[in-house]
């Protein structure tokens, strides 16, 4: 913009216009002909301002005025390009170019550089420090001033950015090159190690060359900041010459690396054999440790000889890692796996006999807990899914013992007379923990078995087998299959019970009035009638006793219910039906005694409805 402005200029003239009018208003008239600058009446008659002379000479004014402003205005425009300088900050503009996606790179600073560097030839060149611009005479000495020094402040900015992008790629690359020469020197400790570092040197060479080109990269970078005249430090000069160091520096440790890899490997072999044959020596030592079971066959022990199996078992599958671990260091050194027939041979003979005295040592835990456990909390069909399970287990392993492990043989064979003994109580244990059992079948129970026995709170599960109901097993068999009969049937009746309380009438406005009916309940008929028929059919059971009277009470229920939906259908078809016909004020003056009537009906039909 131009300071002052146009406009403003114009202001001032034609006031100063204005007030030389006013000023020679009462002098004396002065009449010179040959005066006339305008082309118009003398400026100096007394002609009031409004005369013609004055309006002509207003416009020749207001004429030049607008021819500056538009040579001004073109003059702006050819300056429109050195806008860039002042609109942002130096540290803007270079903040808003180096977050560009993708980021820039060395040849886009570079453009950016000589970009700035054709600005300031520019205004050098095109901008003369006066203009002359019609009637006006423009100084523009401190605006090309402040182009010339903003541009160099951009300049120095780009370059600046330039270096410290150029610094952070000189310490990624040194860390790169750091990082390899970390993994060279440093020594392997397992054969996995050296695998690893062996395959690392491998690739190397690729990863060299890669990095060779970032360093002449690097090095492209710092001759373009030189080609700007920027100034290097000391510190950033020395960090590139430490980049272009590294090649050689880790060619020289590669070689050392691999020297000590030839002698790590030689050591790791040495104590792979050594590990082998302490190994072979401790499979022997548990080989020996499984002979002590050949004497073992006392079902007492059966919790001793079940800990000292576990722990045995423990250690031959720490064996057999490390056997594994050993053949995969032998796999990684090329060499054959080693095999351990010795460790083979004690898994495959110790297999059998772990089993043996884990599944003796469970069972006879289990028993114990179920023998000490109250009877009421025991499960019987969880009792049931252990037993048969314990009992497959043994079966299978006294088929593998038999014949071969004399000992083991017959323990297995005693373990499965205890589950068989144990197991004989199951059909007496699973009839009295029946969900059905209740006080009076206990009380029936003991009559018939002339016992005295009841689920009480502090008896256990040993209390009620020391009472030898096996030798009743006719009489509880009777008592539990009425107890299951007929908790079967008041199973059923609660079933229908809630199932009735579930269902509820659809209820729907009618016809926009407001008031409601009910929508046709054929659903819940039909469950009625569902019902109905399960109920008959319960009190015909012979197990029905203890239930008669509730299942009566239900099926008085069932009845009523059917009975109150037929008459409340029966009473609303009429309802529906009357409504229409005393809506009319007509019939309700021809009957009024039946409109009364009616409206009784229908304010008890209606206060029923939108309860």
């Amino acid at each position: 913009v131009y300071s002052p402005s146009v406009e403003h200029v114009r202001e001032v003239l034609h006031h100063l216009m204005d007030e030389t009018v006013s000023a020679i208003q009462d002098l004396p008239t002065v009449q010179i002909d040959e005066f006339r600058p305008f082309e118009v009446p003398p400026l100096l008659a007394p002609d009031h301002e409004s005369s013609p002379g004055m309006v002509q000479a207003r416009a020749a004014l207001d004429k030049a005025l607008d021819w500056s402003g538009a040579y001004m205005r073109g003059y702006l425009s050819r300056l429109e390009r050195f806008h860039v300088l002042l609109a942002q900050t130096h540290t803007e503009y270079v903040a808003s170019f180096t977050a560009r996606e993708p980021k820039p790179k060395p040849a886009d600073y570079a453009d950016e550089v000589r970009k700035v560097e054709s600005l300031i030839v520019d205004i050098r060149s095109l901008i003369d420090e006066r203009v002359v611009m019609g009637m006006f005479e423009v100084r523009v000495v401190e605006v090309k001033a402040e182009l010339e020094r903003a541009a160099h402040r951009l300049r120095r900015a780009l370059l600046k950015a330039l270096r410290v992008d150029t610094q952070e790629y000189c310490q990624a690359l040194d860390e790169r090159y750091a990082a390899i020469n970390v993994k060279l020197t440093t020594q392997p400790e397992t054969p996995e190690e050296l695998t690893m570092l062996k395959k690392f040197i491998a690739s190397l060479p690729k990863e060299k060359r890669k990095l060779g080109k970032r360093a002449a990269e690097l090095s492209a970078r710092f001759a373009l900041l030189e080609s700007f005249g920027y100034e290097i430090s000391d510190a950033i000069a020395s960090a590139h010459y430490h980049i272009l160091s590294w090649p050689r520096k880790l060619d020289t440790t590669m070689v050392e690396t691999e020297r000590l890899m030839g002698l790590v490997r030689i050591n790791m072999t040495r104590e792979i054999k050594e590990k082998l044959s302490n190994l072979e020596a401790r499979a022997i030592d548990a080989s020996i440790a499984i002979k002590s079971f050949d004497f073992a066959d006392n079902l007492d022990d059966a919790e001793t000889l079940g800990e000292q199996a576990a722990a045995l078992r423990t250690t031959l599958r720490d064996l057999v890692k490390e056997h594994a671990l050993y053949n995969k260091h032998e796999r990684l050194f090329e060499f054959e796996p080693s095999p351990l027939p010795v460790l083979s041979e004690a898994l495959a003979e110790f297999k059998p006999i772990y089993t043996l005295w884990s599944n003796a040592a469970a069972w006879f835990t289990k028993q114990g807990t179920w023998l000490g456990q109250t009877f009421v909390t025991l499960s019987a069909s969880a009792m049931e899914k252990f037993i048969l399970k314990t009992y497959k287990t043994n079966s299978k392993v006294l088929r593998q013992l038999r014949g071969q492990h004399i000992a083991g043989a017959t323990a297995a064979t005693a373990l499965k007379e205890a589950i068989e003994t144990f197991r004989a109580h199951m059909p007496i244990i699973k009839k009295l923990r029946h969900p059905g059992i209740r006080r009076r079948h206990w009380a029936q129970l003991n009559e018939k078995t002339g016992l005295n026995i009841s689920p009480q709170a502090d008896w256990n599960l040993y209390y009620f087998v020391e009472q030898h109901l096996e030798n009743h097993i006719e009489e509880v068999t009777k008592v539990a299959d009425v107890a299951i009969n007929e908790y079967n049937l008041e199973t059923t009746l609660d079933k229908m019970i809630v199932g009735l309380k579930r269902e509820s009438f659809e209820v729907l406005p009618y016809k926009g009035s407001d008031t409601f009916i009910i929508g046709a309940p054929d659903d819940l008929v039909t469950l009625l009638d569902d019902y109905t028929v399960s109920v008959a059919t319960m009190l015909s059971s012979p197990f029905i006793g203890p239930l008669e009277e509730a299942t009566r009470k239900f099926s008085a229920k069932l009845k009523l219910v059917q009975a109150t939906i037929d008459k409340w259908l029966l009473v609303q078809r009429s309802w529906m039906y009357l409504n229409p016909i005393f809506s009319s004020d007509d019939i309700n003056r021809a009957l009024p005694r039946g409109s009364m009537l009616y409206d009784a009906v229908d304010a008890s039909w209606r206060g029923a409805m939108n309860k």
